[in-house]
């Protein structure tokens, strides 16, 4: 995109709908938000993708992960020349890993990183060898508490599903 500081454009959805969480994917070209689109009729978020162009002028959007429950937070990143999404799951109380098989609308389930929590903004960084997983966890399980103690899991192998608590935790 060409950003000009005195020329951002707001991006509005549509009525009835509220965008929030939004991570940014320039491909080949092209610029692509994956966003968590909130539904207020139905109280129930799922990703959705949106396709701007150089101006940062909105091209389209399409619905790209929906599930029976609650989603936001599509945290996305780059692996092997592909790309993989853990959503915010909470709801179903799971932390998703999802792989991209055709960018940028096509999205399969791959497995669940952890399981039986209430997470939230699950976030990933590569460091030294290690996957680090960030992620605030309600231990309390009543989704009234705020989430405001943060974890940190590390792992030396993403999909082998042994991640590893920091002994500082939380």
């Amino acid at each position: 995109l060409k950003l000009d500081p005195g020329k951002f454009t707001d991006l509005k959805p549509p009525a009835g709908k509220f965008w929030a969480d939004p991570f940014i994917v320039n491909k080949e070209n092209k610029h692509y938000i994956f966003i968590e689109e909130y539904i207020y009729e139905t109280g129930k978020g799922h990703i959705s993708v949106l396709e701007l162009d150089d101006d940062g002028a909105l091209l389209g959007s399409a619905i790209i992960i929906d599930k029976t429950y609650h989603m936001s937070y599509p945290f996305i990143f780059e692996l092997d020349d592909g790309y993989y999404m853990i959503p915010e799951t909470m709801e179903n109380r799971t932390i998703e890993l999802y792989r991209c098989k055709r960018f940028p609308g096509e999205w399969e389930f791959v497995m669940n990183l952890m399981e039986d929590l209430y997470a939230v903004d699950t976030t990933l960084f590569y460091h030294d060898q290690k996957w680090w997983l960030f992620t605030s966890i309600d231990e309390t399980e009543t989704w009234l508490k705020p989430f405001t103690e943060l974890f940190l899991f590390y792992t030396d192998d993403l999909f082998s599903g042994n991640w590893k608590s920091h002994p500082k935790n939380p």
